[in-house]
């Protein structure tokens, strides 16, 4: 009686061990793909940072880096207005028009670590002139992106 009673733990043990050793093998397979994809899409977003600051109107300006500090970016689906000259910003709806020589900073949800930076045309209130990406934990410029 006691062998069986043996017999019967250690198959219990064993199979405890295998399924721990196969979850375990799961989730850092999981954790391996998860870093070679967010490695992967760093790599692409420094290649296309690269290739685009070529000729934007951030790298010809000097704003390949925002001197914004956390405090005036705003929050995640907000935007705010960013005054270059000033160093300030005050808060706006988006979709709202901001004043001449202020930029349109937009935080979108779906970018949690980046924001958006519109500048306008300084003669004619209202026209986009560029829209930039921006990295918020480095200010690193990344790409000057499409716009109508």
């Amino acid at each position: 009686m006691n062998t069986l009673r043996f017999v019967k733990f250690c198959a219990i043990a064993a199979a405890g061990l295998c399924l721990s050793f196969v979850f375990t093998n799961e989730s850092s397979a999981r954790e391996r793909e998860t870093q070679y994809n967010s490695t992967q899409e760093r790599r692409y977003q420094q290649k296309n940072a690269r290739q685009e600051r070529r000729g934007s109107y951030f790298n010809d300006n000097g704003y390949t880096h925002l001197n914004i500090p956390a405090r005036h970016y705003p929050r995640l689906g907000e935007c705010r207005i960013w005054y270059p000259d000033r160093q300030r910003s005050s808060r706006i709806r988006c979709g709202q028009t901001p004043p001449r020589g202020a930029w349109l900073i937009q935080h979108p949800r779906n970018r949690p670590r980046h924001v958006y930076v519109n500048v306008y045309e300084p003669q004619s209130r209202g026209i986009v002139f560029s829209i930039g990406e921006f990295e918020i934990r480095s200010g690193a410029f990344l790409r000057e992106m499409p716009h109508r």
